[in-house]
Order: C-alpha cells, then structure tokens, then sequence
C-alpha cells in the first residue's frame, strides 16, 4: 500500500490534494477528468491520489502521462486489496469503488483533499477551495434539491442532502472522529432502506456539519433544464452561474458522455479533453471496436438460440 509522508494544507505544502477512487474500466473516464484540471488550474502544483485495487503499472502510466511536460502533478497508486470491502451492500450500478473515499483518512496524509469522482470535468478553478474555512465542518459539499427520504434514512425532517461526488475533506477531523467506521456500521444497519450506499450513510452520520458549497463546483443537473423545487436551497444568481460557469461538471446518472445517445449541454468538453491524452483516437462505448465484435459475435448466436428453441418445440 502506497503513502505519501507529505500532510498539510496548500498553503503550508505548496500544492493542492486531489483524491479519486477508480477501476480500470474507468481509467479512460478519469485521464480526461485530470487533463481537464491541469488545463484549467495553470501555474498550480497537483497531488493526485488514485485509490484502486485494480490498475496495473502500465495502465498506471497512461494515467501518469496526461500531464504535460509543463504541468506539476504527481500521480501516486494507492492500491487496496480487493477484498476490503467484502459483504457491503452492492447494486447493478454502484460496484465496491463507491466506498474507497471512506479509506481517504487511513491513506491520504494530508490536513485536507478535494475528493472527486472519476466523471466529471473540470471546467474552472478549484484552488480557492482550498483556502476556505470550514469552520470545523467534516466537509464542503453540494446540497442536493430533489430529497424526500428523511424518515427511512432517519434523517432530522429539515436536513439538507448532499451529493458526496465532490467533497473538501477535512481528512484530520474525518480520522479523528473515525468516521470511516461510523458510515460502514450505518449502511450495515440499513441495507433494505439505502439507495446511494455511500452518500446515503455519509448524509446520515455527517447530518448539516458540512459547509454548503456554491451548486458550481458540483454541477449534477442543468439549472433551466430540470426544474429546481422553490425551496430556499439555492439563489438565482446561485442558479445562473452553476448553468453559465460550472467549474466541476459532475455527469451523475447513468447515461455518461461516452454512451452514444447522451445529450447532456456539456458533453463535449468530456471530449475535448479526452482528445488531449492516450486516449484521443477513443470511440462511444457503442461503437467501440471491442463492442462492435461483440455485437457481431452475440447476434448470430442469438439467432443459432431461437432457430435451437424453435426446432425444439414439439409440432
């Protein structure tokens, strides 16, 4: 397992903590994710914590090798074992990667990281994150509009939800508090209840000791497009500039940029940046090579099943 022995925040280590947690399948996803935060933070110096269990050196290396000459980032391969969060509560769309950020305080030797999932882009500044008080806070995050659950996850009635796709961990607080132990025995406790395993537990053990970050750094819906309920969360000028001058585009859900019929406003900048890496000659998942012989393999086979099936039944 890999550490690095630097901890503290920017302004006494000279450079800003990024961490991400990942599979393999995703390495494509999170080279254009970090392409487009050193193209749009010039000048800053970038620690950025890969937690895995599965990327082997060389493709470890087409990470390394999105940075520029010119960029300052240094990529570091935290592996975990495979088996660490055996048992935990999966689905279809959630795999074992969700629950890597809770290893964050045990790994990452830092006073404080910008957690990010591997889709989003960044499209702004994130250094001035860095310099905010958290007052004590377990993290900033972005609140959520669209919540109802407060009884089955036995939130307090009033509680304002958070997406934990973007979080500014105090990592110090979240050790000294063992929160990491707190969210696994929460999502024991409420298997049959929880949706979003980890943000679920996160939201029930943190409650409000987070601090609201503007919708901006966290953009999982397109203000104008999806219509935001009038409850106080966020403002309009709030509203208009997270729609005009998003600074992390968050692509949350299930159809990504790289699925051929996406239609988000922003999938372009997924790749625009992609476009910049190893990765630039990369197709939609759709009409990828691999894909396509798939597609080309499964069809006849279907047909051989049905011919099989048909013959089968008695005349």
């Amino acid at each position: 397992m890999n550490k690095n022995n630097t901890r503290g925040t920017a302004a006494t280590t000279g450079h800003l903590a990024i961490v991400v947690a990942v599979n393999r399948q995703y390495v494509q996803h999170l080279s254009a994710a970090i392409k487009s935060l050193l193209v749009n933070n010039p000048g800053k110096f970038f620690r950025v914590y890969v937690i895995n269990s599965d990327i082997p050196d060389s493709l470890f290396d087409r990470l390394r090798n999105v940075a520029a000459p010119g960029d300052s980032c240094d990529m570091i391969n935290l592996m975990i074992p495979e088996t660490q969060f055996e048992g935990l509560f999966l689905t279809q769309y959630y795999s074992r990667e969700i629950y890597y950020r809770l290893m964050i305080p045990e790994l990452v030797e830092e006073e404080r990281v910008l957690y990010m999932d591997s889709d989003v882009i960044v499209n702004g500044s994130v250094a001035e994150l860095f310099d905010l008080d958290l007052h004590g806070m377990y993290a900033g995050v972005v609140r959520e509009p669209w919540f109802d659950r407060h009884a089955e996850l036995e939130l307090e009635p009033g509680h304002r939800y958070f997406n934990s796709g973007v979080m500014l961990i105090d990592v110090r607080k979240w050790k000294e508090d063992g929160l990491h132990r707190k969210v696994i025995d929460y999502i024991g406790r409420h298997q049959t209840v929880i949706r979003f395993p980890d943000q679920d537990a996160l939201n029930a053990v943190i409650g409000e000791r987070y601090l609201p970050l503007p919708l901006k750094y966290n953009l999982t819906f397109i203000p104008g497009q999806s219509p935001v309920p009038d409850n106080g969360l966020y403002s309009a000028e709030e509203l208009e500039e997270a729609r005009n001058r998003p600074v992390i585009i968050h692509y949350s859900g299930g159809s990504k940029p790289w699925h051929l019929r996406n239609r988000h406003p922003f999938r372009q900048l997924y790749w625009k940046y992609l476009r910049m890496t190893s990765y630039r000659y990369a197709l939609p998942d759709e009409i990828s090579p691999t894909n396509l012989l798939a597609r080309k393999v499964a069809m006849p086979l279907q047909k051989l099943m049905k011919k099989l099936v048909e013959t089968s039944r008695p005349s």
